[in-house]
């Protein structure tokens, strides 16, 4: 190999280390919760590793995981990657819990998860916690890894409140798996829209009611329910361009449109609070990962309103 390409290829293996060693590799994420039910029995199941697949999250992600228990170790494998271990190291009954936890797939990490619980008037108010390491190369990518995770303790916690609380308070959301489903073509009356995810809610309303008139006006009726279909978001900085339209079944002239080819997609329902739909966006994402389909970049990803409780999020893969 050439000295130049070398002295070019040490430079960039130079400037990468250096960038990565900005990092410390330690991870700290944090959740809590108030849930209406005895302290007892939300310890109790925490304590028993028996009851973790009924809100575990990340058991969430593959229906065929089976718990491996040994005494105080609990662990699992998913396919195609995920690899977790846990391990009960102090038990203070109605107080604490502390867990030595080592994550192989799909992120190394290695340390501690501590759960504390405080009584509230019968209710319990939980708080989970992970405290540990990254492995070195995951470091450049800790936002990824601390956003997955706070999302993984928030929906571990409202699974446990669903579990636990009587009469289904806990359960302000439901996010079912209906796989994969042929999505025919369709064409929208639309606008575009960029700026805050957190926006996001209040712009498909305003919309929706706009092309509502529009179609009234111009003696259409729609074809189908509203629609938020993604060209472009950025996680990290939290922000998202899309078209939100309403289906219609002919070219309107007058009306701004957009079309969608007919496609395979992965289809997730979020029932209830649509405050949880990042929630649900995450989940979809490791069951598309789990079931090693791959995302079709050329169709842009759809959230479709069925009501005002229910959403269907749309996942376009390739041939399927």
């Amino acid at each position: 190999m050439p000295m130049p390409l070398l002295f070019a290829l040490a430079l960039i293996l130079i400037a990468f280390l250096a960038y990565v060693g900005r990092y410390s590799g330690r991870l700290r994420v944090e959740r809590s919760r108030e849930i209406a039910a005895p302290l007892a029995e939300v310890y109790a199941a925490v304590a028993d590793f028996a009851t973790w697949p009924g809100w575990c999250p990340w058991l969430e992600h593959d229906p065929a995981i089976v718990l491996q228990l040994a005494g105080q170790r609990c662990s699992w494998r998913t396919a195609p990657a995920g690899d977790y271990e846990i391990v009960q190291r102090i038990a203070e009954p109605g107080r604490r819990i502390v867990q030595r936890i080592v994550s192989r797939e799909p992120f190394r990490y290695a340390g501690q998860m501590h759960w504390e619980f405080t009584e509230r008037d019968g209710r319990t108010l939980v708080t989970w916690r992970i405290k540990g390491r990254v492995a070195f190369a995951l470091r450049a990518f800790m936002t990824t890894v601390r956003g997955a995770l706070e999302l993984d303790l928030r929906y571990g916690l409202d699974k446990l409140a669903g579990q636990l609380e009587r009469g289904g308070q806990g359960a302000a959301y439901r996010i079912e798996y209906l796989g994969l489903r042929d999505v025919p073509a369709s064409r929208q009356v639309s606008e575009s829209w960029q700026g805050p995810i957190s926006g996001l809610r209040t712009a498909v309303d305003g919309a929706v009611g706009r092309l509502r008139q529009r179609l009234a006006a111009a003696a259409i009726a729609p074809a189908g329910e509203p629609v938020a279909a993604f060209q472009r978001t950025n996680v990290k900085q939290g922000t998202t361009a899309c078209r939100i339209g309403i289906p219609v079944a002919d070219e309107v002239v007058a009306l701004e449109t957009a079309t969608t080819p007919a496609h395979r997609a992965w289809v997730v329902r979020l029932s209830g609070d649509r405050a949880a739909l990042d929630i649900a966006w995450y989940e979809a994402m490791q069951r598309l990962r789990i079931d090693d389909c791959q995302p079709d970049p050329a169709i842009p990803p759809v959230e479709r309103y069925l009501g005002d409780t229910l959403t269907e999020l749309l996942l376009p893969v390739r041939g399927t």
